[in-house]
C-alpha cells in the first residue's frame, strides 16, 4: 500500500537517484577495450543524434562503425602522406584497398543504424515538409 501524504526530501532524492541509475544502465557506450580514437568517434556519433535514437543492442554495430571510420581516416592519412602509388609509380598504394573497404562498411553500417537521410525519411512524405524558396515565382504570378 502506498504511503499517504507528501514525499520527504530524502524520498524524492532517493527516487531521483534510482531513476538516474536506470537511465545510466540503459545508456549506450563503447566497450572498455575500445581504443581512445574509436571511443571518441563513438561518442561523436552518439552526440550527433537524439538521445533515444540508439538502443543498447546497437552498441556492437555502433562500435564497428566507429572502428571503420577510424580505419578509413588512418588509411587516407597514409595515402595523403605517401601518394596514391608506391615507389615504382605503377602499383597502387595498399592503403587504397583498405580505405575502400572501410568506406563501404561505413556506408552500410550508417544505413543500418539509420544515420543517413535516406534511412530516416519516408520517401512518400519527404517532399511534403519542403518549403518553396521565397523568391520562387508561382505559376499564377505570371498571368
Amino acid at each position: 500500500m502506498a504511503k499517504r501524504g507528501r514525499k520527504s526530501a530524502a524520498e524524492q532524492e532517493t527516487a531521483q537517484i534510482i531513476e538516474f541509475e536506470k537511465v545510466r544502465a540503459e545508456m549506450v557506450r563503447p566497450s572498455e577495450q575500445a581504443p581512445p580514437d574509436v571511443r571518441l568517434v563513438f561518442m561523436q556519433l552518439l552526440g550527433s543524434v537524439p538521445d533515444d535514437h540508439f538502443r543498447r543492442q546497437d552498441e556492437f554495430l555502433l562500435e564497428l562503425l566507429a572502428q571503420n571510420i577510424v580505419i578509413a581516416k588512418k588509411a587516407y592519412d597514409d595515402i595523403y602522406r605517401r601518394g596514391i602509388y608506391t615507389g615504382d609509380k605503377k602499383t597502387p598504394h595498399p592503403a587504397l584497398a583498405i580505405h575502400e573497404k572501410a568506406v563501404k562498411n561505413v556506408a552500410t553500417l550508417s544505413t543500418k543504424l539509420r544515420l543517413t537521410p535516406q534511412s530516416r525519411i519516408d520517401p512518400r512524405t519527404a517532399g511534403r515538409n519542403k518549403k518553396p524558396p521565397s523568391s520562387a515565382q508561382r505559376p499564377w504570378d505570371q498571368i
